[in-house]
């Protein structure tokens, strides 16, 4: 699966070249997902495997939702890492836009090799702190060494908490994002 790729990388993220051909493969599977008003709600590395030629299969879907004619959920439900914020506050609702943050949060880890928020809490115990970062950290990228901007805003264009700022970013899907 992506978790072992990534745990053979030893904490130094992927090469550009790897990152951009899992990113594409893992925005198809979204898009094939979304395209039929699915929400996967649990996009994580360990939800990734790789066939025999390295292409990336969303696995899984146990708590994906089909999604009625409002386009909008209300559980609180997935990893916490990758949790978007408003799914862990879903006073009004969230739609397949969460997934999206997911893949930020994927993307980042294969760039940078950690998580971007509360990698020190386990996800079991500490469930409120690492909303908590999410909510009020600030992304950082670097640990000790220099990364490409190009690489790191094509990961932090996916993270924003406030979803109604996605219509000008998805605009007729997620292809109009450069990889």
């Amino acid at each position: 699966d992506l978790f072992l790729v990534l745990a053979r990388a030893g904490g130094m993220g992927l090469p550009d070249e790897a990152v951009k051909f899992y990113a594409g493969s893992i925005l198809l599977g979204l898009e094939t997902l979304h395209d039929r008003h699915i929400i996967f709600r649990d996009l994580k590395p360990e939800n990734v495997m790789l066939d025999g030629q390295g292409y990336c299969k969303i696995i899984d879907l146990g708590i994906s939702k089909k999604l009625d004619g409002t386009m909008r959920t209300f559980t609180i439900i997935g990893s916490f890492h990758y949790m978007a914020p408003e799914v862990a506050d879903p006073a009004s609702g969230y739609g397949t836009e969460a997934d999206l943050w997911s893949l930020g949060i994927v993307l980042f880890e294969l760039v940078c090799g950690f998580l971007p928020f509360g990698s020190n809490f386990h996800p079991l115990d500490q469930r409120v702190q690492i909303m908590a970062a999410v909510r009020d950290e600030n992304l950082n990228f670097s640990r000790d060494r220099r990364l490409d901007e190009t690489r790191t805003l094509n990961a932090a264009r996916f993270m924003t908490p406030h979803p109604g700022r996605w219509e000008n970013r998805v605009v007729g899907g997620m292809r109009p994002y450069p990889i």
